[in-house]
């Protein structure tokens, strides 16, 4: 699933789409992050299914950069948008 989140920089509030709620984000939820990505944990998700998930999620990019050089860039992030200073 691909979505987008809003955060509110006067209430430090984030609100997600009700969909991850109905799968069970809710409550405490754990995070990654560095300064290029966030993952949200599943409540429920053990090692395995973290990583089974990540792996997906480098499939689903290498596909997306694959497709930017090919000149059929699908919706979404596209190769190049985060600056460079933003990268580890």
């Amino acid at each position: 699933m691909k979505g987008s989140i809003s955060i509110s920089e006067r209430s430090n509030v984030t609100w997600f789409p009700k969909t991850l709620i109905k799968q069970g984000f809710k409550g405490r939820v754990e995070f990654i992050l560095n300064t290029a990505t966030i993952t949200l944990i599943h409540p429920n998700a053990s090692l395995d299914d973290i990583e089974t998930s990540l792996k997906m999620i480098l499939k689903d990019i290498q596909l997306r950069r694959k497709l930017a050089r090919e000149n059929r860039a699908p919706m979404g992030v596209e190769e190049g948008s985060v600056s460079k200073e933003a990268t580890p």
